[in-house]
């Protein structure tokens, strides 16, 4: 049986974590919502979605390394997410 060459296994080592812990919170926040889907839970939630965002944007696209005019577009990609999330809450909590 053939080995994985050493180089292959240090370009896999990072999205190979990424993906660990994604899942790892994924399945807390499915705990979480399946054991108390009430009260003031979502916010825990809402916490571990943005932690699982962080991650990808650090580690998975690499965000850091990219000139700034890409960081900034990436940025304000996941920032024009959070206020048509913030205002689907809205919109959920007023009716």
């Amino acid at each position: 049986m053939i080995g994985i060459p050493p180089a292959l296994r240090a370009r896999a080592r990072t999205p190979l974590l990424v993906m660990v812990a994604c899942l790892l919170l994924l399945s807390t926040n499915i705990l979480l919502g399946a054991l108390d889907p009430h009260g003031l839970i979502w916010i825990v939630e809402v916490v571990i979605t943005v932690t699982m965002i962080v991650i990808i944007l650090l580690f998975s696209m690499e965000i850091l390394e990219q000139p700034g005019i890409t960081r900034l577009f990436g940025g304000l990609g996941f920032f024009w997410v959070a206020i048509l999330f913030s205002l689907t809450l809205v919109d959920y909590l007023n009716r």
